[in-house]
């Protein structure tokens, strides 16, 4: 199911994407035109597999995004030295 829909509620524009495989997707907007451009765009980005969905980045805060990119990056790069504690292998940053 392909659907873009756009609405006026309140004296605002409500446009709103559903799209198979896609999470329903919908924004408010001052202007229609403005409303209509960000439907193009979003369909264009969903047709070439490029948009991506950050309505769940809201649930991440900095610390935990630095301990993940420590976690998961970092311990790739050049200059980390992996310490053996006990049964764990603990990064060591240098």
């Amino acid at each position: 199911m392909e659907m873009a829909h756009i609405r006026k509620r309140n004296g605002k524009w409500i446009a709103e994407v559903r799209k198979k495989d896609f999470k329903k997707i919908q924004k408010t907007f001052l202007k229609k035109s403005n409303a209509t451009n960000w439907v193009q765009e979003i369909e264009y980005q969903m047709d070439k597999n490029q948009y991506e969905d950050f309505s769940d980045s809201s649930k991440f805060n900095l610390g935990d995004l630095i301990k993940k990119y420590r976690d998961e990056i970092s311990i790739n790069k050049k200059g980390v030295v992996r310490v053996v504690k006990g049964s764990q292998t603990l990064p060591f940053f240098i």
